[in-house]
């Protein structure tokens, strides 16, 4: 995208290691043109555009994988057959960004969670694994029958848990059909400064 998601502001709520984001709808009054979108102050700005010609290339030593995005949609996706720790590169336009060569995670072991709430109202939240190092991390979406980007998002030091994800930040997720929880992730992140902006790197498993 060449900019953030314009729905998704600052946390409304945050702990040392979650934030709660609230999305809480807008309403531009339908006149806003098909190229745009209307944003969190009731203004028509420009909708994010994907980059069609966006590339992302694994490097490990002097062996590449390539994977071009969709000419169409922009998207891109691919299996990539090499192990090892390796870097990852992201080109676009005259922008270029390379993460530090990194290992893939290899994945959390003894997860748990733990809530004794009523389905609808789950209350704190316990998550614990085995220590390890890199992140635990976890995005944690409101139902998807209601849909917007109202979510709460933990990144845990691996060796820092358990940690309690407060009713504050649980129980407004938990509507319609109760909470989505979608599980906790082993990551590694880095992030590269470019002319367009900060560029993120997510190693997740």
């Amino acid at each position: 995208m060449d900019q953030p998601d314009p729905w998704i502001q600052a946390p409304d709520a945050s702990t040392t290691h979650c934030d709660h984001h609230v999305f809480a709808g807008v309403n531009c009054g339908n006149v806003c043109a098909a190229d745009e979108i209307c944003d969190l102050s009731a203004n028509c700005i420009p909708k994010p555009v994907k980059a069609l010609d966006a590339v992302v290339t694994a490097r490990q030593g002097t062996d590449t994988e390539v994977f071009a995005a969709n000419p169409t949609n922009g998207d891109v996706w691919g299996f990539l057959t090499m192990t090892g720790a390796h870097s990852l590169e992201v080109e676009w336009g005259n922008i270029q960004a390379r993460s530090p060569i990194m290992e893939r995670p290899v994945g959390l072991t003894g997860f748990s969670m733990t809530n004794r709430g009523a389905w609808n109202a789950p209350g704190d939240t316990t998550l614990a694994w085995d220590s390890t190092t890199d992140w635990a991390y976890t995005q944690i979406p409101i139902n998807h029958h209601v849909g917007g980007p109202t979510f709460t998002e933990c990144h845990v030091p691996g060796n820092e848990g358990p940690i309690v994800v407060p009713a504050a930040m649980i129980d407004p997720l938990a509507v319609i059909t109760g909470l989505e929880f979608q599980g906790m992730r082993h990551a590694q992140f880095a992030s590269a400064q470019t002319s367009a902006g900060c560029v993120e790197f997510r190693f997740i498993r």
